[in-house]
């Protein structure tokens, strides 16, 4: 029948834990806990990250027909393709899978749109109170359409607020975000 309900819809599968740390990021009281929440999306996304290599591999023994007989054979290439994955020594560390995340996950026009939005905010060097500051996310104030998210330093930029954030009871070594009115 051409009116019938499909038999298979294509939609993707929501992580309940990344929409209850949206939820909370967006209703947080605080622009500060907003940050921290929101970062702690990326953060879990990234630490879940398989890239398309990887999968690709553990679904090739996955789909062995004869894995289950054969459990015992495959279980040795198994382990070996994660621990090659998830070595620390490898480009896999927690960083490198943030930055793959947002690479992946998150558009530049979208960070464009919001840029273009507050030009004259990120064309300028931010301080706050507690010493930290940053420098201009556009330098000359405009939005060159030849940017992409790694020669933005988008992670390291989100990364080192995070930290200046979380971490103020180091502020007697570092420079911090306190969270006073002027922030």
């Amino acid at each position: 029948k051409k009116d019938s309900f499909p038999d298979y819809l294509n939609l993707l599968s929501i992580d309940n834990i990344v929409l209850s740390i949206l939820q909370t990021a967006r209703y947080a009281e605080s622009n500060r806990l907003g940050y921290i929440f929101y970062y702690q999306v990326l953060e879990y996304c990234a630490y879940y990250y398989m890239d398309a290599d990887f999968k690709r591999q553990i679904s090739t023994i996955i789909r062995r027909p004869d894995l289950y007989i054969n459990w015992d054979k495959y279980l040795p290439e198994f382990i070996e393709k994660f621990q090659t994955n998830f070595n620390p020594k490898s480009n896999n560390s927690d960083s490198h899978r943030m930055d793959k995340v947002i690479c992946e996950y998150c558009y530049m026009s979208d960070i464009c749109d919001e840029l273009q939005l507050n030009a004259d905010y990120f064309s300028q060097e931010q301080n706050f109170d507690g010493g930290f500051s940053t420098q201009p996310l556009l330098p000359n104030g405009k939005i060159d359409a030849a940017m992409d998210l790694r020669a933005l330093k988008l992670r390291e930029r989100l990364e080192k607020i995070r930290n200046v954030l979380v971490h103020a009871r180091e502020s007697r070594e570092n420079c911090v975000i306190l969270p006073s009115e002027e922030n």
